[in-house]
């Protein structure tokens, strides 16, 4: 589920995700101790927190949360159970991932209450003071998801 007014993610456990929370706040949260902390090994102030899940609409999503010199800068809800996502590589296609952007697309409309401000092909926007959602779907991996970018 998603805050639009100010960008907060409430995952099926009960964490709450927030731009406002330090990595290590957020850890510390976590009652159910899903939560798994990796380092870039390139990068060392980029760390990723997955263990997450949450739902919009019916569709079920797993989070990766990038964090930058301990602040939240994004969060990827990728789908869990979608047509493509769902498909082995022999099955999946373009026809497929169109559908599973579309479930994504109207999930988040709803969940919004707004229409997106950008559209185009596999990828839609909607922009708020705090930051901005997208719908986004990858040809070439055929993933799905749902970025929310903070300023």
């Amino acid at each position: 589920m998603i805050n639009s007014d100010d960008g907060s993610v409430l995952c099926e456990s009960g964490l709450l995700i927030s731009r406002y929370q330090t990595p290590g706040n957020l850890i510390s949260q976590d009652k159910h101790r899903k939560l798994v902390v990796s380092k870039n090994p390139h990068l060392s102030e980029i760390s990723y927190i997955t263990g997450a899940t949450t739902a919009i609409g019916h569709i079920e999503f797993e989070a990766t949360i990038q964090c930058r010199n301990d602040k939240i800068k994004q969060i990827f809800l990728k789908t869990r159970h979608g047509p493509a996502s769902l498909a082995s590589w022999d099955e999946v296609n373009e026809d497929k991932l169109k559908e599973e952007f579309d479930l994504v697309k109207a999930a988040a409309t709803a969940e919004l209450h707004k229409s997106p401000n950008r559209k185009r092909s596999l990828f839609c926007s909607w922009h708020f003071p705090w930051g901005e959602i997208q719908v986004v779907a990858e040809e070439k991996s055929f993933q799905c998801g749902l970025f929310l970018k903070y300023r």
